[in-house]
Parts: C-alpha cells; sequence; structure tokens
C-alpha cells in the first residue's frame, strides 16, 4: 500500500520552546507535536470554509483548545472554586435568599473544609454541606466548580501560536496581512 502525504510541515522555535506542525488541507487534519504537549484534530472541508491553515491561524483560543486538546485544556481550580462558593453565598444574603446565620453557618463550613482537595473530594464536601447547599442551592450548586486552561495550553498560544501564524502567512516570502493588526 502506497501512502502519499499533502501534509506542509512547519518546524517552529521561539526561543527555548519548539513546535513540529504538520497540515493536511485534503484531510483537514492538524497534528501538533511541541515543547508544550500534542494538539491535534481534523476539521474536514465540509466544516471550514477556507484552507486549513488559514482557519486555524484565525480560530480563537478557547475553540482551537477545546477541539485540540479536549478536557485535557483545562484544569480544576481550587481557589477560584472556593471564590465563586463565598461569592455565591454572598449573593444569596444579598439577595435575603439566607439569613445572617445560614450565611454565617455556610462560610463557616466552607472554612472548615480542608484545602488541597482533589476535584472530586472538594464536590463531595460541598453536596454533603446542608449549610453550604441551603444557602447557594441544591440544584445548580455544581456550577460553583471552577476550571482554568492549564499553563502548557495558554504558554502555547502565547509563545508557539504567534511564531506559527507569522510562519504560515509568510511561507512563500509573502507579506503577513496579521502583522498590519
Amino acid at each position: 500500500m502506497t501512502v502519499i502525504s499533502t501534509a506542509e510541515i512547519f518546524r517552529v522555535r521561539a526561543g527555548h520552546e519548539w513546535a513540529l506542525i504538520a497540515l493536511d488541507d485534503v484531510t483537514g487534519m492538524i497534528a501538533i507535536e511541541s515543547s508544550y504537549g500534542s494538539f491535534n484534530y481534523i476539521w474536514p472541508r465540509q466544516h471550514r470554509s477556507q484552507p486549513l491553515g488559514e482557519f486555524v491561524t484565525t480560530c480563537d483560543f478557547d475553540y482551537f483548545m477545546g477541539k485540540t486538546r479536549g478536557q485535557r485544556a483545562r484544569e480544576y481550580d481550587e481557589d477560584s472554586t472556593r471564590r465563586a462558593i463565598k461569592d455565591a453565598i454572598l449573593l444569596a444574603r444579598r439577595d435575603q435568599c439566607s439569613t445572617k446565620a445560614q450565611a454565617r453557618d455556610a462560610w463557616d463550613e466552607l472554612e472548615n473544609i480542608e484545602e488541597g482537595l482533589p476535584r472530586d473530594l472538594l464536590a463531595h464536601e460541598i453536596y454533603t454541606s446542608s449549610a453550604i447547599l441551603e444557602c447557594i442551592g441544591h440544584d445548580d450548586w455544581w456550577h460553583v466548580i471552577q476550571e482554568r486552561y492549564t499553563p502548557e495550553c495558554k504558554w502555547f498560544w502565547k509563545t508557539i501560536w504567534p511564531a506559527f501564524t507569522v510562519a504560515y502567512w509568510c511561507r512563500d516570502g509573502l507579506e503577513s496581512p496579521l502583522l498590519a493588526i
């Protein structure tokens, strides 16, 4: 069986960071191996209206990371989760959905939950706390669990992606239309 690749290969360096990026416009595949990890996806032609390279270099961060990294793009953020619970307690008090005593009990219970717990254990602690659930609500309590993008995703986008974008748009010796932005 003979396989012929139609992929364009880009070797990108940004300081000490690196990436090998393959774009196959026929299949819609982007395959990236980098010092920040792997980023891969397939965008078939019927799902985009322009060549693959043009398409991916104009994607925004959230969309690109959601597609190329999926669940691996985000991680649990305990500090933001605790802050979101406190904000929900304050909002419940402000909206008069809880008494001062109920809000104080919920706040104290949150403060008494051990710090550094994994996501599942903190969620269990919230779910089993009647004081917290009374304040923030029994139905939508899981909305307070917060996530953030991994440092690898953020740094890839900040260091490698701009270098690749310029390399892609200037690959034929043309001046990048993005440089004028």
